[in-house]
């Protein structure tokens, strides 16, 4: 999470955390998305109900523009970000997170937060792949990932 001057808070207050959360489920509300999903069902697991956006604008292989309570709130990849001029901080330091997704919140154009989502393949797939190989077959992965999250 970040702080109104774009600095990284290093350990935001459970509030804070929660509102961050708050606003990044109700943008997501009636998406289908794996991601949209993912921040739900956290938000589920945290007691968070979303609440109702004043304005809603999905923005198709970007992400959701949206109005709460006279905010002005983003949540998306650094494409729609970058359409809307909002600065995105260098965020590399954590290998684990080099090949997440990151989701950023923002909110009355300034970077709120980086929600990261992270694919962990499923335990029965190296099983699967090594029986098809046995008979022969061919396996091949397509994805719409960038190259160091598909290599993850």
């Amino acid at each position: 999470m970040y702080d109104a001057q774009a600095e990284l808070i290093a350990s935001p207050s459970a509030e804070h955390r929660r509102e961050m959360l708050l606003l990044s489920t109700s943008l997501e509300q009636g998406l289908n998305h794996p991601i949209a999903k993912a921040i739900r069902d956290l938000a589920e697991q945290e007691g968070i109900a979303p609440v109702d956006c004043d304005e809603w604008d999905y923005r198709v292989g970007r992400g959701v523009v949206a109005s709460i309570d006279g905010k002005v709130v983003l949540l998306g990849n650094s494409k729609l970000l970058l359409e809307e001029n909002i600065q995105i901080p260098d965020t590399h330091g954590n290998a684990e997170l080099d090949v997440a997704t990151p989701i950023f919140l923002a909110v009355d154009g300034r970077l709120a937060g980086i929600h990261y989502a992270l694919d962990r393949i499923r335990p029965d797939t190296c099983d699967l792949i090594a029986e098809l190989h046995r008979r022969g077959i061919e396996a091949h992965m397509l994805t719409g990932d960038i190259a160091p999250v598909a290599h993850a």
